[in-house]
């Protein structure tokens, strides 16, 4: 799928971590990798992967630059200039790898025995 990006993209804002001194920009073109936390409104709201849990950027923008095939906990590749997404696309390897991990944990607290105080 080719990276799409809207002709005007409204209001967008990089908010760093306390741990992070990134610019929001892509260094040679290359995507910023981050997760679609969440929709508030007409944002969408994607936590962009700083290498560790809790490093990084949360980055908002309009919900119309979305593709239409994302949803929470989809990862993108975002293209950036200047802290502007000028192109998203989704990255099914990345979202489908990480589904199967989350579903591989909730099978094994499933399936152990006698580890639960309540006898279930």
């Amino acid at each position: 799928m080719a990276p799409t990006g809207p002709d005007e993209v409204g209001e967008q804002r990089t908010t760093p971590s306390a741990s992070s001194a990134s610019s929001g920009s892509s260094a040679d073109g290359e995507p910023r990798g981050g997760v679609l936390d969440r929709l508030v409104d007409d944002l969408a709201v994607v936590l962009l992967d700083g290498g560790s849990e809790g490093d990084g950027e949360e980055l908002t923008f309009p919900v119309a630059v979305l593709p239409d095939e994302a949803a929470e906990g989809s990862w993108l590749r975002l293209w950036l200039s200047d802290g502007v997404v000028t192109a998203v696309e989704t990255d099914a390897e990345r979202t489908g790898a990480t589904r199967e991990r989350v579903q591989r944990k909730l099978e094994r607290i499933r399936t152990r025995q006698g580890g639960g105080r309540f006898g279930r």
